[in-house]
């Protein structure tokens, strides 16, 4: 994925309105620690909030950091597996 000028720094945070509350209580600022929220939480948690009726990582990282075409390849992931590996992938675009 190539980096838009567009989309926020995905480490930088977003102001804590912004924030992406989960059902068990886990709350993500940025795309580190969506990611690393999503491999912790439980199953039930995971799929509270992506399955086949919705996907609320993908809303999040569309509306909070301006990511539509990391939202897109979330929405297309087909587990928490898939979810995770396109977060790092995007992530390491973002590496230095």
């Amino acid at each position: 994925m190539a980096r838009s000028p567009k989309i926020k720094p995905p480490l930088s945070g977003v102001p804590h309105g912004e924030c992406f509350w989960a059902c068990d209580g886990r709350i993500s600022g940025n795309l580190k620690e969506l990611r690393d929220n999503i491999a912790e939480m439980s199953e039930e948690a995971f799929y509270y909030h992506c399955n086949r009726e919705k996907n609320d990582f993908a809303v999040w990282i569309a509306e909070s950091l301006k990511d539509e075409d990391l939202a897109k390849a979330v929405r297309k992931a087909k587990d928490r597996k898939g979810v995770i590996k396109k977060i790092e992938a995007r992530l390491k675009d973002f590496s230095f």
